[in-house]
C-alpha cells in the first residue's frame, strides 16, 4: 500500500480546497485502499460514498463486499474504471465538486424540493465553533425557513458535534418540503436564533437514528471530520451568493 503523497494532498486540496482545514487526518490516508483494510481512510471513503447516496450503512473502517460494490457504482457514473478499489484518480472524484452522485439510493427515492418560487432575505455566514453551537444548543427548537420556498418549520437540535443534527417537530411539513419523501438533496435555508438570521444547509436524508443534519458555516462531518462541497455551496446560497 503506498503512502498518501503530498502531490497527491495537492491535488485533493484543489478540487476540494475545504479539506486543508482537516489535513491532518487527511495525512493518514495510504492508497490505494481496497477488501480487507480498514481505519481512517476507509472510514473518510465510506462516508464520502453514503453522503453521495452509494453506501446504505453507517461507516464501519472496514473495506467489505458492500464497500467495493458501493465504489464500483460510483466509478461506473463517474466514468472510471470499475475496479472497486480507492485508487488516487477514485479519492479525487469523490471529492470533485462535479461528482456525480447515485440517481437512486435503495430504499430512499432521489427526489428534489421546491424551486425558487418566493423571496426570502438571505442569512448571515455564522461560524459554527465561535457562534452557532453555543447559541443553539441540545434541546432548543428553532424556526427554519426554507430559502426556494419561503416555508417555514421548526427542528429540535437533537445532537451533533460538528454541525447539528435536528428533528422537525412536524415532519410531514418538513418531509413535504423535500418534495415528499426522504432525500439525498441538501437544501438551503435560513435559521432563526434570536435576533440573528443565519445561513444554513439541511440534509433531507435522516441519519439511523431518524435525525436530520444541519450545517451551518464552519461546520463538518461528525464521522469524518470533512466539510462538505455540498453544504458549502448551499451555505453560500443562502447567503444570497
Amino acid at each position: 500500500m503506498k503512502k498518501l503523497t503530498a502531490v497527491l494532498l495537492l491535488i485533493l486540496f484543489a478540487a476540494f480546497p475545504l479539506l486543508s482545514v482537516c489535513a491532518e487526518g487527511v495525512a493518514e490516508i495510504a492508497l490505494p485502499l481496497e477488501k480487507g483494510d480498514a481505519g481512517v481512510g476507509v472510514v473518510i471513503v465510506q462516508n464520502r460514498l453514503k453522503q453521495l447516496g452509494y453506501l446504505h450503512f453507517s461507516p464501519t473502517g472496514r473495506y467489505g463486499d458492500m464497500t467495493v460494490s458501493a465504489l464500483k457504482a460510483f466509478q461506473r457514473r463517474n466514468e472510471l474504471s470499475a475496479t472497486g478499489i480507492s485508487d488516487e484518480d477514485t479519492v479525487l472524484a469523490l471529492f470533485s465538486e462535479d461528482t456525480v452522485r447515485s440517481g437512486r439510493n435503495g430504499f430512499i427515492s432521489a427526489v428534489h424540493g421546491k424551486g425558487q418560487i418566493a423571496t426570502v432575505a438571505p442569512g448571515e455566514l455564522q461560524d459554527w465553533v465561535k457562534t452557532v453551537n453555543e447559541a443553539f444548543p441540545v434541546g432548543d427548537t428553532v424556526t427554519v425557513t426554507d430559502y426556494n420556498t419561503g416555508v417555514e418549520f421548526k427542528v429540535k437540535r437533537t445532537g451533533g458535534k460538528n454541525h447539528a443534527d435536528v428533528t422537525p417537530l412536524d415532519k410531514n411539513a418538513f418531509v413535504d418540503n423535500f418534495g415528499g419523501s426522504s432525500t439525498w438533496e441538501k437544501r438551503a435555508c435560513i435559521v432563526t436564533i434570536g435576533d440573528m438570521r443565519i445561513a444554513a444547509s439541511l440534509f433531507g436524508n435522516p441519519n439511523d437514528s431518524g435525525e436530520y443534519c444541519m450545517y451551518f458555516s464552519g461546520s463538518t462531518s461528525d464521522v469524518s471530520g470533512l466539510p462538505d462541497a455540498e453544504h458549502r455551496d448551499m451555505l453560500l446560497k443562502a447567503n444570497g451568493q
